[in-house]
């Protein structure tokens, strides 16, 4: 993490275009120690990724994910793997389009190395012409993307590619020299930034079980294609856009037939035509069709707003079939457009050429794929079309596999394909490995998902969340470069011509090596478990960023980070990472109006319920740590989204009107408009906490800049959003006027919350958080239910926030999670919840270690605590919460005479603590026993009907009321 390099290293790559599609390269640089070191740090970026290996050791994946302009590197100290004679190795994966975690900037790799002597000298090795590059062919390149979230299927055949190549004796002929390409500070990396948060860790996680072994037939013809090009040719962002284009190819049957379109996953779920009628997309199921002997003419109407990358189509019928152009044309596929602007147009003209005669007569622009644009190969959608067969695979120890104890797993010959599927147990991420010895050519898929409901695998719709690895002859192994979050792997053999002995196949798990310093248990074992689940869910959304969830995503959304953050807080006290996910968001500022809602990402989108909650998130970060230097940092991002934020006020309502993404629960809400309630008040709250850090940063004119303009959106909100009629704050007004006719629990709890309400209206609405009326909107999501824990919280109504967590939380144990699941069952028709691993929705276990051990920053940086616990009808707890200067431990337990409180402070932090007990009913308060209080006690009160005591930093002490 050394922040002062000299860069000597030149950006390097090889002969070719500056972004290609897919491409990976591998250099070599080999090189003498001839004297005595005293240290070695070897420091290296790369875009997009890059594998390191130092004398044929893993040595790392990197960089951290960062926008080209603020490019991310890496330091690692190698002064221990260093020899005589010392091979450098990596494999450098350059995207050439964007993704959730990476926006595009050109094929590159940096790299060098400063050897330090014991003589005080110094060597460097840097990256320049004298190092070596290859393609790393062994990666084919026509594979689909994995989703739009993240970059492109591995499919690795090793008999394409010397695995000794990391080697120090390996043979370079056929390598060339690498090219310069300019210094460090050229563009697109005009600033070169390191990393500021630990590697992640490498933890063997081996599977629990194996839970059906089978025999199984893939689908006949499974042909994908990158359609993206014809539709937004130069578009290498991944935002969504109004495509208007129409696919076509030609199904060739041999015979006339009957055939099946299998159960197959495509974005593209519009009309699809057959010999010009309409026939049905069989999604998840399947569709019969009856093919013509010899062409048959397939259309599917693109005509939509979508992330648009791949189309798909799957085909299964007796005598095989394949496809090609119509009209003609080269290749498969061919694509009509664009069609007119408007929908309902471009609707009209996609039924006047769904026949070849129509496709003739259109003047609309014809384009034909080539072999760049036809995928090799659809893994996912391969194995996710596959059915099961008649026969018993022959297998012999097959246990062996699950663990690395030198034996065997012996897998027969077979005439079908094997698929075995492995149950992890619970949610892990990270990189797949195996070792085994094959005949050459045998094929191994691998898919990976997070749920079983009622016996029916929930696969990862939209996301191929799967590789192939296709064997040389003997002894291999092979590390993905890809980490996949899942539960459940299924592996299936294909072309299993000889034995297939496999000695172990693992997940390597990789997060940020997060220590636990959150503890937490108390007299309710659900609690507890929730409270663990809570954390294992945070462990596996912790990368070099928060995100998501581990297996669709991988992606920093801001909004959650705010709850992330708080989370990561409770159960590890990570402040790096934390301190991380603030500054990069106001990063984005560079290109958008608002902080944008997820960073860094080629999805240049506003949410703008984000953009102000990652004010919060700021705010308490500095409340939590007292770090002036991210503040300062981060403030003018703050003004700058406020200031914009205030222009958007310029209507006749004076409240915040932006035509964005203006989401905050997967609920029925109304709020696709511009004008919309639950912004407004999140402003409110964005301007209360710029208020408190323009004071501490002694920026008077701003605290009153910002004070005075909340007060004008808390006027309007009352004025204009407030409904005597529905007794409550309608969720928005629409873009022609008309105020919203829903009146939401989400829209009432944020105004209960943020003190939007005056007295007279929170007392119509103050019960609608646990009580909302029969035709209010209720909370979908866990993550927005958080807020309504938040407002429980506020209001003292702690027994109806472990209601809930035990009900809606509790509801998903009873399910078999082993973590949270991003929404509750209900929002979506065909299964529980898409994500079965989301950070966003673990909030319980910063609220019961919030309120029930009750600890809070009183002053930043936990200077002063407040320790606060609320029982409910808890009859014990006890638990430690993080700070950054160690831990804060309390326990308690409580009966109807007595209640007894242990803490123990870390040194610099004092405490407040305000005991759950009336001073009139226990009148007696003893320390460790004696009626004396000891020195490191300022002062104990009866104040609100509370005994309220003051401590001293480093007290360690028992209270006991009576």
């Amino acid at each position: 993490m050394q922040k002062n390099v000299t860069w000597q290293a030149k950006w390097i790559w090889c002969n070719g275009p500056a972004q290609p599609r897919n491409f990976r390269l591998n250099f070599r640089k080999c090189f003498p120690i001839q004297k005595n070191i005293k240290s070695a740090l070897l420091h290296i970026a790369a875009d997009s990724r890059y594998r390191l290996y130092l004398n044929n050791e893993w040595i790392g994946d990197g960089p951290a994910r960062s926008f080209p302009h603020l490019q991310q590197f890496d330091t690692y100290d190698v002064t221990s793997n260093l020899v005589n004679e010392n091979i450098l190795a990596a494999s450098v994966n350059h995207y050439g389009e964007g993704t959730f975690q990476y926006n595009l900037g050109r094929a590159g790799f940096l790299c060098q190395i400063e050897l330090l002597y014991a003589d005080d000298s110094i060597e460097i090795i840097a990256s320049d012409s004298s190092w070596n590059v290859c393609p790393f062919i062994a990666y084919q390149r026509r594979v689909p993307r994995i989703s739009c979230q993240m970059p492109f299927e591995e499919q690795y055949d090793a008999n394409l590619f010397p695995d000794t190549w990391c080697q120090y004796n390996f043979d370079e002929h056929g390598w060339e020299p690498a090219i310069e390409i300019g210094p460090v500070g050229m563009d697109p990396w005009k600033s070169m930034e390191p990393r500021t948060i630990p590697f992640l860790t490498r933890e063997h996680k081996y599977a629990r079980s194996v839970i059906d072994v089978a025999c199984v037939k893939p689908v006949k013809m499974v042909e994908t294609f990158h359609v993206k090009r014809f539709l937004m040719p130069d578009d290498k962002m991944i935002n969504r856009h109004d495509y208007r284009g129409v696919v076509y190819t030609t199904i060739l049957s041999p015979v006339k037939q009957k055939a099946t379109l299998p159960r197959q996953y495509s974005m593209y779920l519009g009309p699809w035509y057959l010999n010009g009628k309409q026939i049905k997309h069989p999604g998840r199921g399947y569709t019969d069709i009856e093919l013509e002997a010899g062409e048959n003419l397939f259309v599917a109407d693109l005509v939509g707003d979508n992330h648009y990358v791949e189309f798909i189509l799957a085909v299964d019928a007796e005598h095989p079939v394949r496809i090609k152009a119509p009209l003609g044309g080269p290749g498969k596929w061919l694509v009509a457009g664009p069609l007119d602007d408007d929908f309902d147009e471009a609707k009209k003209q996609v039924q006047e050429i769904l026949t070849l005669d129509g496709l003739k007569k259109s003047k609309h622009s014809l384009n034909f794929s080539n072999i760049a644009d036809e995928c090799a190969a659809d893994v996912w959608n391969v194995i996710y079309s596959q059915k099961r067969v008649d026969g018993k695979p022959d297998i012999l120890n097959l246990e062996n596999m699950m663990f690395d104890n030198k034996s065997f797993t012996e897998i027969q010959p077979c005439e079908n394909d094997i698929a075995i599927l492995f149950d992890f147990a619970r949610e892990v991420v990270g990189y797949t490995e195996f070792e085994l010895e094959a005949p050459a050519d045998v094929v191994l898929d691998a898919q990976f998902f997070e749920a079983i409901n009622d016996g029916i695998r929930q696969e990862t719709y939209s996301n191929r969340s799967s590789f192939r690895y296709i064997t040389k002859n003997g002894r291999q192994r092979f590390l993905t470069e890809w980490r996949r979050g899942f539960r459940y792997m299924e592996i299936t053999l294909r072309h299993i011509i000889g034995p297939v002995k496999i000695r172990y196949i693992r997940t390597i798990q990789s997060t940020y090596p997060a220590v636990e310093r959150g503890q937490f248990k108390c007299s309710d074992s659900r609690l507890d478990q929730v409270w663990e689940v809570g954390r294992h869910t945070m462990l596996c959304c912790m990368e070099d960023v928060l995100t998501d969830c581990p297996g669709y995503e991988q992606t920093y959304w801001v909004g959650d980070g705010r709850s992330e953050a708080l989370i990561c807080n409770a159960a590890y006290g990570e402040w790096a990472l934390v301190d991380r996910c603030v500054r990069i968001v106001p990063q984005s500022l560079f290109r958008s109006p608002l902080p944008e809602s997820q960073v860094p990402s080629a999805w240049q989108n506003i949410l703008t319920a984000w953009s102000l909650l990652w004010i919060q998130m700021a705010h308490e970060y500095w409340l939590y740590t007292n770090d002036r230097d991210c503040l300062k940092e981060v403030y003018p991002g703050i003004a700058q989204t406020l200031d914009t934020c205030k222009k958007y006020c310029d209507n006749e309502y004076g409240l915040l009107s932006l035509h964005q993404w203006n989401m905050f629960d997967w609920a029925g809400t109304d709020t696709e408009h511009d004008l919309v309630t639950h912004n407004n008040i999140f402003f409110v709250q964005a301007l209360n906490r710029a208020a408190i850090l323009a004071d501490e940063l002694g920026l008077d004119s701003d605290c009153e800049k910002w004070n005075s303009f909340k007060s004008d959106i808390i006027n309007n909100i009352n004025l204009h959003l407030w409904s005597d009629e529905k007794k409550g704050y309608i969720d928005s007004i629409h873009n022609d006027g008309t105020p919203s006719e829903v009146v939401s629990q989400q829209t009432n709890t944020l105004a209960l919350l943020y003190d939007i309400a005056p007295p007279e209206r929170v007392t119509i609405i103050k019960e609608y958080p646990v009580n909302p009326s029969k035709d209010m909107i209720t909370f979908g999501s866990p993550f927005a239910m958080s807020y309504l824990l938040e407002q429980l919280g506020k209001s003292g109504e702690h027994q109806h926030i472990l209601n809930i967590i035990r009900d809606r939380w509790g509801f998903m144990l009873d399910a078999g999670a082993t973590t949270f699941w991003e929404t509750f069952p209900g929002f979506l028709k065909h299964i529980p919840t898409r994500s079965h691993c989301h950070a966003w929705s673990a909030a319980p276990t910063y609220f019961l270690s919030r309120y029930q051990l009750g600890v809070a920053p009183l002053k930043p940086g936990f200077n002063k605590a407040l320790i606060a616990p609320e029982p409910a009808d808890l009859t014990w707890a006890k638990g430690a919460v993080p700070t950054k200067n160690g831990q804060i431990f309390v326990e308690w337990h409580k009966s109807e005479t007595e209640f007894t409180l242990k803490i123990q402070l870390p040194e610099q932090v004092e405490a407040e603590i305000i005991l759950p007990v009336d001073p009139a009913h226990m009148k007696t308060v003893l320390f460790d026993d004696q009626k004396e209080k000891p020195d490191s006690v300022l002062q104990i009160v009866a104040q609100n009907n509370r005994w309220i005591v003051e401590c001293k930093p480093e007290s360690s002490f028992k209270i006991t009321c009576k």
